[in-house]
């Protein structure tokens, strides 16, 4: 990444706020135009679509519109000056990027919900970091290894508290953990205090496309709390990977 493309970035994603978000977009989207540097447009159209699939604290619907306007825009241009490679390229990596999150499809929650860092209040259709919650490391523990390293390279592996994963060495090693387990668990890994553990769902393949999991206080959801009531989560999500066929 040159120092030109960090410079664009910077203005964007870090020295603009929620209402100068979009001003800074379009203005890097003309300058990027009329300089007819259409490898930083492209990149400009990943990042802008990184940015709606991926958490971002503080991240409004307006700011994803935006987003995807700005992102939309620049394809839109590209396709028109006949930028052939460059789209191929900007659509292989927002397959890997869509391809690397999680979402969250539905909740039940009881009356002393815990308060989590991400997105919306409760965070239903939001993408969320795989490597460092129950659900997404069901998912990756059947990733092969030039998978993993394309997850790692367009997303990498944040650090969202002191226990996250950060190494692909220490993913593996709690993937495997996973597999001989049955299960995972998201150990204060993406908010202090939240602990999670989640059962694999599988289609009638066998392959995991999903998990049901709980998430509560780390207080409440202890380590002999998950031994005594797992058998309740796997039931859940064994029912649900019959219906599917498995």
């Amino acid at each position: 990444m040159n120092e030109k493309w960090i410079l664009y970035r910077n203005r964007i994603f870090f020295d603009s706020s929620a209402d100068t978000f979009a001003a800074a977009a379009e203005a890097a989207r003309r300058e990027l135009e009329a300089e007819q540097d259409f490898r930083m447009l492209a990149e400009l159209a990943i990042d802008l679509q990184s940015y709606l699939v991926s958490y971002v604290e503080g991240c409004t619907p307006s700011l994803r519109e935006t987003a995807r306007i700005q992102s939309e825009a620049i394809i839109a241009d590209l396709r028109g000056r006949g930028e052939d490679e460059l789209l191929r390229y900007v659509s292989e990596e927002l397959d890997v990027l869509k391809n690397s999150s999680l979402i969250q499809l539905t909740e039940l929650a009881d009356q002393k919900k815990l308060a989590v860092r991400w997105g919306n209040d409760n965070g239903l259709g939001l993408m969320n970091a795989m490597h460092c919650t129950g659900n997404g490391k069901l998912i990756l523990q059947q990733y092969s290894d030039d998978q993993l390293n394309k997850l790692i390279a367009a997303k990498g592996l944040t650090r969202y508290t002191d226990h996250t994963i950060t190494t692909k060495e220490a993913l593996l090693d709690e993937l495997e953990k996973i597999r001989k387990r049955g299960y995972a668990i998201d150990n204060e890994e993406c908010e202090i205090g939240a602990r999670c553990v989640a059962c694999p769902i599988c289609d009638y393949t066998g392959n995991i496309i999903a998990g049901v999991s709980i998430t509560g206080p780390s207080t409440r959801i202890t380590m002999e709390v998950i031994r005594e009531k797992l058998h309740f989560i796997r039931e859940t999500a064994d029912q649900i990977s019959q219906a599917l066929g498995y």
